[in-house]
């Protein structure tokens, strides 16, 4: 049975079936690529408060991660949407770590869920070290900026 089918196939393939074979005027569509909508945001549309506040979101899911169960694959797929979630969450990071004041910020959480998903697919070591790491960093420093931010001594 195995030979037959492997020989139908085969037997399709040289018979002429690629491209040049379908008709010019078929009815199928091309599909709508739809771009993500940007979410244009300038520092000050958000209060530094409202930084600190979903910085501390973001720092209780990556502490959570060290001690995290793996062996739920529903609960693993709530705690991706989690930390996704938070990155989504429409903020004026820029568009690097390097935009100011609050580029550090986007870097954060970037590297948080990197680290999560360095220990979900069971990387323990190194890498999730080095990422936790990084996390951490980018967080000091973004911190540091809101309360730059918050002091006047940020100046546009």
């Amino acid at each position: 049975m195995k030979k037959l089918l492997v020989t139908g196939l085969l037997a399709l393939a040289m018979a002429g079936c690629g491209d040049n074979q379908v008709a010019d005027n078929t009815d199928v569509e091309k599909p709508v690529v739809q771009e993500p909508v940007k979410v244009e945001m300038k520092y000050t549309d958000v209060t530094p408060q409202q930084i600190r506040e979903h910085i501390k979101n973001l720092d209780t899911e990556v502490k959570k991660i060290a001690n995290f169960k793996f062996d739920d694959p529903a609960r693993n797929a709530e705690q991706s949407r989690k930390m996704l979630g938070l990155r989504d969450t429409p903020m004026p990071f820029g568009e690097g770590m390097f935009d100011e004041p609050y580029g550090y910020c986007g870097s954060a959480e970037i590297f948080a869920v990197q680290y999560w998903y360095s220990m979900l697919g069971g990387d323990k070591n190194k890498t999730a070290k080095d990422e936790l790491k990084i996390y951490q960093d980018y967080k000091k420093a973004c911190l540091e900026a809101v309360t730059k931010v918050e002091n006047g001594e940020y100046q546009p």
